[in-house]
Formats: C-alpha cells, structure tokens, sequence
C-alpha cells in the first residue's frame, strides 16, 4: 500500500467521526443538514409520488414548504455534548501520576509540540479518547535535543500498517496529516 493512500479503516471510520461531529456541533447544524438527517416523512415521499404520476393537483414546492415545516419544528436535544463532558470530567479528574527523571523535569510544564503540560495533555487525551475512541502520541526530539509529544487526533493519522513480528503485532509504518496552527 503506497503511504499516500488511506488506510479502509480509516476511511470507514471518518463516516463515524463525522457523525459525532455532526451531532456535538448542535441543533442548528444538524437542521442545516436537512436530508443527511432528517429525511421526508413516508407522507411527503408518497405525495411527491403521487404529484410525479400527476394524481393530485399539487407542486414540489408545496411538498417543500412542508418539509421546512417540519425542519423548523422538529428539536434536537442536545444531551451528547453534556454527556461527553460528563464523561471526559470522570476519567480526567484523577490528574496522572508520573515520576520524571530529573533530566525530563521540563516536561511537566511544557511537554507537547504548543507548550501544553503533562496534565493538559492527559485532558487532551482523555477528550480525544472520549470523543474518537482514538488519539496518537508520538515522542520525538526537537533541534535542541529535548524531548517533547506530539499529539495527533483520529483525523490526522490516515495510514497505518502493522506486522507480526516474533508473535507481536507492530506498528510498522504510519503516516500522518500535518496541520499548521
């Protein structure tokens, strides 16, 4: 698999990803989606039917003005925000227990690629987990020679290929979307 083509579970993730984004964005987006969530009702679909065979005596566009009707009425509750905050607030309230040796002492206050703390990163993760059900971390070092994490979210790593290496399965490759803040 060439690294610039997108891993099928990726690709069938993003369906999911999407979803959730859809849903925490609110009440307004998911009406300004329309069709992608609230399709016709079997009325509408049946009098669109019926206009198409030209039983009755009526347009698309009133079939149409029924529908806003319906987008403008219908609520969307938007109890999952609430609950992934619920959520992400149990698992993140224990702050992580770590040991540094003295050399990496740095790290507990500026450990990621934009200066964010070990605790902060653990709250990152927690929401990226929470939310996705995915998150990488990738250590490396800068110019300088120190340490720091890279955090990536489930959009960012888009290939990925393991292997079975003396009865382990290993990452072997994995490629990532870059993002310039």
């Amino acid at each position: 698999m060439k690294i610039s083509a997108e891993n099928q579970e990726y690709l069938r993730r993003l369906c999911l990803y999407g979803f959730v984004d859809d849903v925490l964005a609110g009440e307004e987006h998911i009406k300004s989606l329309k069709k992608n969530y609230m399709p016709y009702t079997a009325g509408m679909r049946a009098l669109l039917h019926q206009i198409q065979n030209q039983e009755i005596d009526a347009t698309n566009e009133q079939v149409e003005d029924l529908y806003s009707d319906l987008v403008d009425r219908a609520q969307f509750p938007s109890w999952t925000e609430t609950a992934l905050l619920v959520m992400i607030g149990l698992v993140a309230q224990v702050a992580p227990i770590y040991d540094l040796p003295d050399r990496l002492k740095y790290l507990e206050e500026d450990c990621t690629t934009d200066g964010f703390s070990l605790v902060e990163l653990f709250q990152r993760i927690c929401y990226h987990l929470v939310r996705y059900g995915k998150v990488t971390l990738v250590g490396d070092v800068d110019s300088d020679g120190r340490a720091f994490i890279a955090l990536y979210d489930a959009y960012s790593e888009y290939n990925w290929k393991n292997a079975n290496i003396r009865g382990r399965t290993d990452l072997i490759m994995c490629a990532f979307k870059e993002s310039i803040a």
